[in-house]
């Protein structure tokens, strides 16, 4: 007996310490804070960061190419056999025809220097470090085009998970009151007052109800790991939302966008054409350089020690500094070709940019009517769901009294649920096309 209590008493605690664990491993959010979260842990934002820094490390290695490049060298050498030549014999005094063999050099060769180069003047070096830091801009203007994704995602997806949980919650108060109302039918049945049919009816809308909970609950969760996945949050932890669908549906401030005008420079979008272009016009300087000649001067100092024993008490200087001059005279118009190509890429792109002007404005002006459609349907839904609402409670009511019957019942609960979701369904469209407007707007 004694054992028994105690197994049940470690049974009890064990469970305690686990469902403790569990509810602290559940991290709670806020909309504002899964947005905080998603901009510090984004998978896409993480590699955006990474292109970010490559391209400050583009920079760094474009500016290198036009600092001094210094070398230190040095060697040792021992030939094993000093290399012979043949010279004519007439040198040394032999007979005219006569081929004498010679050694030149020692058995032991040491040396070591330093060098020097310095880039003085190249066109394409300029333009080319231009290009890099313009280059750098870009990734920036991406990145925060990527932030501004990533943000609607949150966004969406934390948007998704509210209705799918305002779902279930209607779900299960809908099912509290068919249970309730099922089990005073039952006593009522039993007592003669009612027929098996009206019994029959409320279980077969219980049994319906139960089933979209089953679903419901799918529904939520498969929305959270969306909501995880866009936040950078590992999916198999538990998440928690604590702010509520009607909480984050601000009308005052949404429906201020219908009256909001586009500027379409300041769209992500535009900026990034904008900055493609200003990359377009780089590299087009960077081909027109390699009609400029290109100046470097350089630098070297040698220490040189030979002999046939070691002996490096000896050194034998070489300096040299000079510089070199390169001017193209003849490219085989190669470099006119690619002039002229980067040439038809800006205008190209200039082409796309009043095509991305005018996509921009036309967006902005659907996105407005489908936001004040959404915002209509809304309103409507509201209304409709106090009238559903009205409706359900009086003939609850009077199937109470005995005044109507299950089958009523049963159609004024369903024509509640409906409206409800068609309410929750109107909610998260707004939401969406309050999004959509915001972008085509450009904030």
């Amino acid at each position: 007996m004694k054992q028994s209590i105690l197994f049940i008493l470690s049974f009890c605690l064990a469970h305690l310490t686990f469902a403790q664990a569990a509810g602290e491993n559940k991290e709670a959010f806020s909309l504002d804070e899964a947005l905080s979260f998603a901009k510090n842990n984004s998978y896409n934002i993480r590699i955006g960061e990474l292109n970010s820094d490559r391209a400050h490390q583009e920079v760094i290695n474009t500016q290198a190419m036009g600092l001094p490049q210094i070398q230190a060298s040095g060697s040792f050498q021992q030939f094993l056999d000093i290399p012979i030549q043949l010279v004519p014999g007439e040198f040394f005094g032999a007979p005219a025809g006569e081929l004498v063999e010679v050694q030149f050099g020692t058995e032991f060769l040491s040396s070591y220097g330093l060098s020097a180069n310095q880039l003085i003047f190249d066109g394409r070096y300029i333009y080319g470090l231009k290009a890099s830091k313009a280059y750098a801009n870009y990734i920036q203007v991406e990145n925060d085009k990527i932030g501004r994704d990533v943000e609607d995602q949150v966004l969406m997806s934390y948007y998704s998970a509210l209705a799918a949980q305002k779902n279930l919650e209607i779900l299960k108060e809908s099912n509290k009151n068919i249970d309730k109302s099922l089990s005073e039918t039952k006593a009522f049945f039993a007592e003669g007052f009612v027929e098996e049919l009206d019994v029959d009816q409320l279980k077969l809308m219980q049994s319906t109800i139960e089933s979209s909970l089953k679903d419901a609950e799918n529904r939520v969760q498969s929305s959270l790991s969306g909501l995880k996945l866009s936040m950078g949050y590992p999916v198999d932890k538990e998440i928690e939302l604590t702010d509520e669908l009607e909480a984050v549906l601000n009308i005052n401030q949404a429906q201020g966008l219908l009256s909001e005008t586009v500027n379409t420079e300041k769209h992500l979008d535009m900026k990034l054409v904008n900055q493609g272009i200003e990359l377009q016009n780089i590299g087009l300087r960077v081909e027109q350089s390699n009609y400029a000649p290109t100046l470097r001067a350089f630098f070297s100092h040698q220490q040189n020690n030979f002999g046939n024993e070691l002996d490096f008490s000896t050194w034998f200087p070489n300096t040299v500094w000079g510089v070199n001059l390169n001017v193209p005279l003849f490219t085989s118009f190669g470099t006119r070709s690619k002039v002229q190509m980067n040439k038809i890429d800006i205008d190209k792109m200039e082409i796309q940019k009043k095509q991305l002007d005018q996509s921009i404005r036309l967006q902005a002006s659907n996105s407005r009517s489908d936001f004040y459609n959404s915002l209509s349907q809304y309103n409507n839904e509201k209304k409709n769901l106090e009238l559903a609402e009205k409706i359900r409670n009086k003939t609850s009511i009077k199937f109470k009294e005995g005044m109507a019957s299950s089958l009523e019942l049963t159609q004024a609960e369903t024509q509640l649920i409906q409206t409800q979701g068609r309410y929750i369904g109107a909610m998260y469209n707004l939401l969406s096309a309050k999004i959509k407007l915001e972008q085509a707007l450009g904030q």
